[in-house]
């Protein structure tokens, strides 16, 4: 198989730029990797990971590199085809996560985050800008990448994208099975008063605790309840502060009654949530509902604050409903036009809370029944091979690309790239590196 064309013409194309897709090959090791069993379903479950604090967990890891890097440049995938077919691009709402990626950088510089698609491969010599033909995007080859399903914009939307994949055709397996697929929403009772962190851990202790006893057990048999999975979510409002809660997808035999198993779920639920010293209300505490069109197009948010338009293309970022119900992304977005102090802490607690979270829990054997195999690890998710039909609009050797990562310019220059001509980006990297050697390397 030939390698990468190289781009030596002039002519213009129009190239959509897709922040979106950004992906690289690194194997984490983060702790609590695939594999690990889901906690929903008949089958009871296990906890969510290892308790261990946050900032602990990053203790030594702020200069290592970012996981067991693998052999795959990154790449920018796209489902459509046609070099020739492509439109221009808006790139304002394109590259959009690279400019919330270099914010996040800035709010968690302890964080893996703070490297992500800065550092070279150290086994690379160059850092690629690429124009994917096959895949109708541009973006830049040879870069580590984080692997964040929460607080990483590029890594977080190609993850979900990934999941996504898996849940519709999980629920699709079902429904053609003769199954029906119910949508169970578990929430608890909280107010402004209540960390993120505290309302979280109540959330997913009580959870845990029901589907592991054998009330819940029996309530399975009772529904005929098969499998289930489950997702997080989390927004926050002015009125009553952070507002986590899980969806449920359950998968069960025809002929559940909808009202009595929300009853008989809440009922098992209140008894959990009062063991960890919360409560919730019959109306908002559990809700049930079915339809596999609405469960598959709700499931897909994935609860970091992403979701998807549809099931054919990439989801824009996540907003929340109405000006007092925001998204992870809609806080940082609010930093990020306000400059306000408080967005800033508030994203810092969404991510100590969230930190190390599954994004979702697997019921045991559901993967396997619905044909998915092993579930990978999110840093693979955030991942892609590159193809031998990408052409390499640019090279850039580490004198250019220290330029480009030390005035954080990555957008911009993806922004030149768009059009698909190298000797734009070429000039684009060479001011870069111009106005480091003038302005730092010789302070």
């Amino acid at each position: 198989m030939s390698g990468p064309k190289v781009n030596t013409t002039t002519s213009r194309f129009d190239v959509t730029v897709g922040p979106e897709w950004v992906q690289s090959v690194v194997l984490s090791d983060y702790p609590g990797g695939p594999g690990s069993p889901g906690i929903p379903g008949a089958n009871g479950g296990t906890p969510e990971g290892p308790n261990r604090s946050p900032l602990a967990l990053e203790s030594g890891r702020k200069n290592r590199p970012l996981g067991t890097i693998a052999e795959i440049a990154a790449v920018l995938p796209s489902p459509n085809g046609g070099f020739e077919a492509l439109q221009p691009v808006i790139a304002s709402e394109k590259i959009e996560k690279y400019r919330l990626q270099s914010l996040v950088r800035k709010l968690l510089p302890e964080r893996r985050v703070s490297h992500c698609l800065r550092r070279k491969i150290p086994t690379k010599k160059n850092v690629e800008v690429r124009h994917s033909v096959e895949r109708q995007t541009v973006g830049l080859g040879n870069l580590q990448v984080c692997g964040s399903a929460w607080v990483c914009p590029p890594c977080a939307s190609n993850i979900s994208e990934q999941k996504r994949r898996d849940v519709e055709q999980c629920l699709t397996w079902a429904v053609a099975a003769g199954y029906d697929v119910w949508l169970a929403s578990f929430t608890v009772r909280h107010g402004r008063g209540d960390t993120l962190q505290a309302t979280l851990t109540a959330l997913g202790a009580a959870y845990r605790s029901m589907v592991g006893n054998w009330a819940y057990k029996r309530l399975v048999d009772r529904f005929g309840l098969v499998y289930g999975l489950r997702a997080a979510e989390v927004t926050w409002g002015e009125r009553n502060g952070w507002h986590p809660h899980y969806h449920v997808p359950l998968i069960a035999f025809p002929g559940v009654n909808p009202g009595r198993l929300q009853s008989a779920l809440f009922d098992a639920w209140l008894v959990e949530l009062r063991r960890v010293g919360f409560d919730a209300t019959s109306v908002r505490g559990v809700d049930v509902s079915k339809s596999s069109n609405e469960v598959n197009k709700y499931v897909t948010k994935m609860g970091r604050g992403w979701t998807t338009a549809d099931e054919v293309t990439k989801g824009h970022i996540k907003k929340g409903r109405g000006s007092d119900r925001l998204s992870p992304m809609d806080i940082l977005r609010k930093y990020r036009d306000e400059r306000e102090p408080r967005s800033a802490a508030l994203f810092r607690e969404y991510d100590a809370a969230f930190y190390h979270k599954h994004v979702i829990q697997w019921g045991r054997g559901l993967r396997g029944r619905a044909g998915l195999g092993d579930e990978l690890a999110d840093e693979v998710l955030a991942a892609d091979a590159t193809s031998a039909t990408d052409v390499i609009l640019a090279r850039l050797d580490d004198n250019d690309w220290r330029g480009i990562e030390y005035f954080d310019s990555i957008a911009e220059l993806l922004d030149v790239a768009r059009l698909g001509q190298s000797a734009p980006v070429l000039k684009f990297a060479a001011e870069q590196r111009a106005r480091y050697e003038r302005e730092v390397a010789h302070v």
